[in-house]
């Protein structure tokens, strides 16, 4: 697995997995100035199936700056 960062101005912190690009919903409340629980909240609302959301956004946990683990 070969994991390279992206910078492009105006857009969410991004990385390249495998030739696959994918951000977190952490940066993606830092880009848009929004609480991340209301970003996660956003995707489990989503009105899609959930094989489509399943294939698209995965939970991983998270340990922040105090080392606390978050879902």
């Amino acid at each position: 697995m070969t994991t390279n960062k992206i910078a492009i101005n105006n857009s969410p912190e991004v990385s390249l997995i495998n030739d696959q690009p994918v951000t977190t919903s952490r940066a993606i409340a830092k880009f848009f100035h929004k609480q991340h629980r209301n970003i996660l909240a956003s995707i489990r609302n989503l009105n899609c199936s959930d094989e489509f959301r399943s294939a698209n956004f995965s939970a991983h946990p998270y340990k922040d700056c105090l080392l606390y683990t978050s879902p």
